[in-house]
């Protein structure tokens, strides 16, 4: 299965940087889309339209609160600035629909939205979903939005550190258990793997269920 479509969650975090430069990585090595996702509140628009004095003023702010997410938090700008400047300092460019000039790109959207389960869902159209590592996360937000998507989106799920390195997917490591899960596992990431220089299969002795061995799944890979 190719690697087109990209997510990566964005909160208003520092540790979200992360993250994305690890999705724009992926996206330079496949060609690839990235879509940053940022999960708004949703407004409640006859409080905010108590807030205007006047009638005039209302009516006009009725009609951008109706507009596609016209309304955006101090949060969902903050990672919309976010999202942005790594996108710049990364050379990505920026396309809002498919079908142009081939290559590495990116947008970014704002989704109303309560709990992290909804990012998980979202998800469900992506190729892969890149997603921070739920370390020095002292809200466990973070924490939350990794367990959603890896029990609730179905999709392949990449956990990036805070700090990636400068590259992605030239060695690989597998962890193999001899399950159908594992198998699945295996079977799923051969997008990532066939094009690493180095491919390593991890294997516990202690661990092991029924099914084959270590050395006659990497004989098979070797095929």
């Amino acid at each position: 299965m190719p690697i087109k479509t990209i997510l990566v969650p964005v909160p208003n975090l520092p540790q979200a940087r992360g993250a994305i430069e690890t999705a724009f990585h992926v996206a330079r090595r496949y060609s690839g889309h990235v879509v940053g996702l940022h999960l708004c509140q949703p407004v409640n628009v006859e409080a905010v339209l108590e807030l205007a004095a006047f009638s005039s003023t209302r009516s006009v702010m009725s009609d951008r609160l109706g507009a596609n997410r016209w309304f955006e938090d101090d949060n969902a700008q903050a990672a919309r600035l976010l999202f942005e400047d790594v996108r710049q300092a990364m050379q990505i460019r920026s396309l809002s629909r498919p079908g142009e000039a081939p290559g590495p790109s990116a947008s970014f959207e704002v989704i109303d939205g309560d709990g992290p389960e909804v990012l998980a869902e979202q998800a469900r159209v992506f190729d892969l979903v890149v997603a921070g590592q739920p370390i020095n996360d002292p809200g466990h937000s973070l924490r939350e939005t990794l367990k959603a998507i890896l029990f609730h989106a179905g999709r392949p799920v990449l956990s990036a550190p805070e700090h990636p390195p400068p590259g992605v997917g030239e060695t690989v490591m597998i962890a193999w258990n001899r399950s159908a899960l594992s198998a699945r596992a295996a079977a799923i990431a051969r997008s990532y793997f066939k094009r690493a220089k180095k491919v390593g299969v991890l294997s516990i002795s202690a661990q092991q269920g029924r099914g084959p061995t270590a050395e006659k799944f990497a004989e098979n890979l070797a095929w």
